[in-house]
């Protein structure tokens, strides 16, 4: 069944890109495939990256947007009067900022610099560890373009303020009906994934929470739900306020069941994210949102620095979280002493780390394995080093921080704040997590396309190409500077005449008078 599903699933994405606009049919694909394949079932082909649930909904809504380009194209060459064009389908499929492409570009030589650093065995004990080779350098890149796919489309097609409220409905109506199975769950606990697929995706002792379960449904982790339904709950309360249909209400109360549901889903660190940044959402200004959302996307880029100097307060969090839930505390403590660890041989190699296969978890003298990876910080920077933590994470951050730069030249919305701010909640995750998903990948591409297109009352059709002659184009993220019109008086052109009309001057202004020649 599993692998039906995935077999089958680029027929679900055809059908919505055949049924629904594409921006829409886009987002649909992206998180249900993400909400409904199942995990850790994959396909394994040589030279080939897995294909899995986080490669097929993205692949198959690449080709699908694809064939429509090209149908459209090929209908404007025929037909030039229905000529289709949209200014706000972003030209080319890769980012056009320098500092995107740069990131882009530290990721992909991160890859090979760490294959190259790590050509070493590593001996523990009677564990050895094999060293890395070109090969594995490419199967890095390969596997880091496939999760960027969802940046890449996004940032083409959703980069509208009226794609983000779209985006944000489609998040809140798909949480709304993802809560019926995990309540399902969470009173007969996890079982749709073995009833359906045939097998458990977690740990089962990771299920269980005091007196009851906390669901999964078809994600790999209950913690993964729980960022889901947050993730949710915000786009909910977000699309609240972005919008003024008569409806809204109806969406003002599915935030409210969001809240129940993850509350029974028992995931404290997703619950007590909601509780700070929801306020912000339903009170707050666009300008107040995006500081926030920056203040947070600061936080994350700067967590590793801060906490290897012992700048972050974790024994104040410890003895806090100890009053919540002492057992809460113990896990804490365990966590925290695994980031020690793992931070001390990350030190080891801190340009471009380990690499995989093991090489940067920690082992004892017999080669036993120790250590314990939870966030994704952490996990990024002994893998890979400090290159892919700034390229990784710069790529989540950058559209946050650009925004919030740029919020007085491009009139944002708050719709595309609070996008940002779901982004935020997604990226403050991160650090006791390793919850990256597409959603998030697409969140950020939206914003990154909304940085392109800049200021929105300009726009009026496709940007001209940059040339002499239009100096004001520009693909940057920059003001364009203004065309002063030339003062200079053309002699070609013939001097308007602005002697007044004689008919004209005998009709009086402001009042109403019958035409020459009229009965009276």
């Amino acid at each position: 069944m599993a692998q039906f599903m995935l077999i089958g699933w680029p027929l679900v994405v055809l059908i919505l890109f055949r049924r629904t606009s594409l921006p829409v049919a886009l987002a649909c694909s992206v998180i249900a495939g993400y909400l409904l394949l199942p995990t850790k079932v994959d396909f394994n082909l040589p030279l080939l990256p897995l294909i899995g649930k986080n490669l097929i909904p993205s692949a198959a809504a690449a080709v699908m947007a694809y064939v429509i380009l090209r149908q459209r194209a090929v209908l404007s060459k025929r037909r030039p009067e229905m000529a289709f064009s949209d200014t706000f389908v972003r030209p080319g499929w890769l980012p056009r900022s320098r500092i995107t492409r740069g990131l882009l570009l530290i990721l992909i030589l991160g890859a090979f610099m760490t294959a190259w650093t790590n050509g070493d065995r590593l001996i523990y004990g009677s564990r050895a560890l094999s060293n890395l080779s070109t090969y594995d350098a490419f199967s890095t890149t390969m596997n880091t373009l496939v999760g960027l796919l969802p940046l890449f489309l996004a940032r083409k097609f959703l980069a509208h303020p009226d794609h983000h409220r779209t985006l944000l409905l489609i998040f809140c109506l798909a949480g709304l009906l993802y809560s019926l199975p995990a309540l399902y769950e969470v009173r007969m606990s996890p079982q749709l994934n073995k009833i359906i697929y045939g097998f458990f995706p977690s740990d089962w002792r990771q299920a269980r929470r005091g007196d009851g379960f906390r669901p999964l449904v078809f994600l790999k982790h209950g913690l993964l739900l729980g960022l889901f339904l947050s993730s949710a709950l915000l786009a909910a309360i977000a699309y609240w306020r972005a919008t003024r249909t008569d409806w809204r209400w109806f969406i003002f109360a599915g935030a409210g069941w969001l809240f129940m549901t993850l509350i029974l889903a028992k995931s404290l660190g997703a619950l007590l994210t909601v509780i700070f940044l929801a306020p912000i959402l339903l009170f707050l200004s666009v300008r107040l949102q995006l500081l926030a959302a920056a203040a947070i996307a600061v936080l994350v880029l700067t967590y590793p620095v801060l906490r290897g100097t012992d700048l972050v307060p974790v024994a104040q969090v410890a003895s806090m979280v100890e009053k919540i839930n002492p057992a809460r505390a113990q896990s804490f403590q365990t966590r925290l002493s695994n980031e020690n660890w793992l931070l001390r041989k990350a030190n080891e190699r801190p340009a471009f780390g380990w690499g995989k296969w093991g090489r940067a978890r920690v082992y004892d003298d017999q080669g036993r394995d120790f250590s314990r990876t939870d966030g994704l910080w952490v996990i990024t920077i002994g893998e890979g080093g400090w290159a892919r933590y700034i390229g990784e994470f710069g790529l989540l951050a950058l559209p946050i921080l650009l925004l919030t730069l740029h919020r007085r030249r491009y009139e944002i919305s708050l719709a595309t704040s609070g996008l940002a701010l779901v982004l935020a909640a997604n990226l403050l995750d991160l650090i006791p997590n390793s919850g990256l998903t597409p959603i998030t990948w697409l969140m950020a591409g939206a914003l990154l396309g909304r940085l392109e297109l800049q200021n929105l009352g300009a726009q009026v059709s496709q940007p001209a190409p940059l040339t002499p002659n239009n100096p004001a184009a520009t693909s940057r993220y920059s003001r364009p500077r203004p065309v002063r019109p030339d003062p200079r008086p053309d002699p070609a052109t013939p001097a308007p005449d602005l002697r007044p009309d004689p008919a004209r001057s005998r009709r009086l202004a402001y009042t109403r008078q019958k035409p020459t020649g009229a009965k009276t």
